[in-house]
């Protein structure tokens, strides 16, 4: 199934892809890989597969999602005063 806006209220078996935002409603159900841009899933409403998200950048850390650079740790002690 493709789409730009979709809203699921029933079974789905096999992919979805999505050009906009995807819904799946509480009384929804997919069994295949989504490729959406954006997801809404409702309390009851299920989801089996895998999700790939256009458009969203990949970060491997939270810091590189957030634009931090961590520094690395420092063995150096202050002087006693």
């Amino acid at each position: 199934m493709s789409g730009t806006e979709i809203v699921v209220a029933t079974r789905i078996s096999g992919n979805v892809v999505c050009t906009g935002h995807l819904e799946i409603l509480a009384t929804g159900k997919i069994e295949g890989d989504i490729d959406s841009k954006s997801i809404r899933i409702e309390t009851g409403g299920t989801f089996r597969g895998t999700c790939h998200m256009k458009g969203v950048p990949t970060a491997t850390t939270v810091e590189e999602e957030l634009g931090e650079v961590p520094q690395p740790p420092t063995n150096e002690l202050s002087p006693a005063a």
